[in-house]
């Protein structure tokens, strides 16, 4: 094994929790690993929605180690920051005792941004490179999320620690162009912030059939994926109620659930199933039994500078998409012609949008199979991770 080839990877989510990053993170090292390195994993023991067919996650190649940490309590802003924290003094006090392994490297993935913090204290420690990977730009993002209010001595120290960070790194990454823009302009160099998107293996595309049979008198859009409140999903609900003749189907849970389950009660409606957290294997199967998808982000300036890592699983099902996106993940998806944008939390628009959809949806249909070609040519998680090993071995 190549000596500059050994990386800490400093991440609170890894499987079997059900998240972007956890499915990145233990992607990204799989591949690392396959292609010679030396990974260790850096995590937090399973504290996110989990699926019952999904077990803890140690491939070969990369070890993995879990630390404990503070037990989130929802609805408490307290409760996130000491949950979060937590994380950030247990993995360095954990990485401290890592001895004698001589990472080239130490790349934290963020947010919470308290993870960059401990990332940047170990390759300090260990006298090594430190490479900040950015998925969202926190903290304006859990001010999005209603984790944080959007001023004060929280907010205030999150940006303090955002400039920080994008200070000390060797190195950054990040999921979109205007992401890139934005870091730049918080204190990050243009010249050390590289893109590396998210993206769906080859192995995940290729497991997914060309030919679902269709099913016979029921027309189904699915979201697959968090229903928080950065999707803005309970317009999906009032649009359910407008076309009863269309069925919805939701995969997943998360804090909006028992809101959107109530209002399903209180307009009786039939056309609306959830169901629970599934292994990403399945979730792809429900992907591409659906006629259509749907993938929504609240209309919100920090949001639009991010593209939500579904994006890139629903191109490969090859369905037509109706997205509710602003910034870089519309202009993707805007490229393919079998797709349909409708103005974000806007029930006029996306009623009309599926109307639309029903009305030509073999012509949208036919064209929607370019999708996954177009996601083959541009957007696999072999290229990224390739990009992301030139990068660590031009330095």
């Amino acid at each position: 094994m190549s000596s500059n080839k050994k990386i800490l990877i400093v991440s609170q989510y890894y499987p079997p929790d059900i998240t972007a990053a956890a499915f990145r993170i233990s992607e990204t090292a799989e591949l690392l690993a396959e292609s010679g390195y030396d990974v260790t994993i850096l995590t937090a023991m399973p504290h996110r929605i989990q699926a019952s067919d999904q077990l803890l996650h140690q491939p070969p190649g990369v070890t993995v180690l879990r630390v404990p940490l503070f037990k989130l309590k929802m609805n408490n802003k307290y409760s996130y920051i000491m949950h979060y924290l937590s994380f950030m003094i247990s993995s360095a006090l954990r990485g401290f005792l890592l001895t004698g392994r001589g990472y080239n490297w130490v790349m934290a993935s963020s947010p919470p941004l308290f993870v960059g913090a401990s990332g940047w204290i170990l390759a300090l420690f260990k006298k090594t490179r430190f490479l900040l990977e950015v998925r969202d730009l926190w903290p304006d993002s859990a001010v999005a999320a209603g984790q944080l209010p959007p001023d004060g001595l929280l907010y205030n120290g999150g940006k303090w620690l955002e400039r920080f960070l994008y200070r000390k790194a060797d190195r950054i990454t990040c999921v979109s162009e205007e992401m890139l823009r934005e870091i730049a302009q918080s204190g990050g160099k243009s010249s050390q912030i590289t893109v590396i998107y998210n993206g769906l293996r080859e192995k995940d595309i290729s497991s997914i059939p060309d030919e679902i049979p269709p099913k016979k008198d029921e027309f189904c859009i699915t979201y697959v994926g968090n229903l928080g409140y950065l999707q803005g999903l309970t317009v999906l609900v009032e649009a359910a109620a407008r076309l009863p003749e269309v069925n919805f189907h939701l995969v997943g849970a998360g804090v909006e659930l028992p809101k959107m389950k109530r209002m399903v009660q209180q307009y009786c409606l039939r056309n609306v199933r959830f169901t629970p957290p599934c292994s990403k294997a399945q979730a792809l199967m429900y992907m591409r039994e659906a006629d259509a998808l749907y993938l929504p982000l609240k209309n919100n300036r920090v949001l639009s500078k991010t593209i939500p890592s579904k994006l890139f699983d629903y191109l490969g099902a090859n369905k037509p998409i109706i997205y509710g996106l602003e910034g870089e993940g519309k202009g993707i998806l805007g490229k393919l012609p079998g797709n349909l944008y409708f103005e974000p939390e806007n029930l006029e628009s996306l009623t009309d949008a599926i109307k639309l959809l029903q009305n030509e949806y073999p012509e949208l249909s036919m064209k929607a199979r370019g999708n996954r070609d177009f996601l083959r040519k541009h957007y696999t998680r072999e290229e990224m991770v390739t990009r992301l090993r030139k990068l660590l071995e031009s330095v």
